[in-house]
């Protein structure tokens, strides 16, 4: 008797195989917003308008996700501000991108795409919804700093697939989940804070002659 196939690399594509030259024969199902909280600092209030909104280090938390079948995947991307850096704001924002397999044009599986280029495809999507959402603060916007993209999905891919526990996307609930633990579990990436917008000039008021 033979080996039976194994079920999470069944109908894909293997790593050697892949072209180079070719799209990756993928479908960018869903990009989403999951979860978003933010605040001010307590003394936001007592500020002067022109104070800048440093946050300091964003904890980034990556999460991939894969059917039991290849077929689909899914990337998170968790960041937090440090309550014990005080920031100006505080921020706790999730996304995550889904993607299919595209029959008959496959050339990559969902998860070796995920784990090589899920946060090069997620992470400005992530980047844009910090700055629109801190936009509306009182002190202006936060833009997250560029990240070694490279590095981390190479130390992803390196990855061993585990299978799902209590974690969201139930197996009874998507047909069988596998995750790709983070590596490391949480990074840090740096936060610029934009200068606050100008004052408003003052009304100048007419003299009566």
């Amino acid at each position: 008797m033979g080996t039976p196939p194994n079920p999470n690399t069944a109908g894909s594509v293997p790593a050697a195989t892949a072209d180079p030259e070719r799209e990756p024969g993928l479908d960018l199902a869903q990009v989403f917003l999951e979860s978003a909280e933010f605040s001010h600092r307590a003394d936001a209030l007592a500020l002067p308008t022109g104070t800048r909104p440093n946050v300091g280090d964003v904890d980034v938390q990556i999460t991939i996700g894969i059917s039991q079948d290849e077929s689909s995947g899914f990337i998170r991307l968790a960041v937090a501000t440090n309550s014990e850096q005080r920031p100006i704001y505080s921020l706790r924002l999730s996304m995550v991108a889904l993607v299919t397999r595209q029959l008959g044009k496959e050339n990559m599986s969902p998860r070796e795409y995920l784990q090589r280029a899920g946060l090069s495809l997620l992470f400005p999507f992530v980047r844009e919804a910090v700055g629109n959402l801190t936009m509306r603060g009182r002190f202006g916007p936060v833009w997250l700093n560029p990240i070694n993209t490279k590095l981390i999905s190479d130390q992803l891919a390196m990855q061993p697939v585990q299978p799902v526990g209590a974690q969201p996307f139930e197996p009874e609930e998507r047909g069988g989940t596998v995750v790709v633990a983070p590596t490391p579990p949480v990074r840090e990436v740096s936060a610029t804070a934009s200068p606050p917008p100008p004052a408003p000039p003052r009304a100048r008021r007419s003299r009566k002659k």
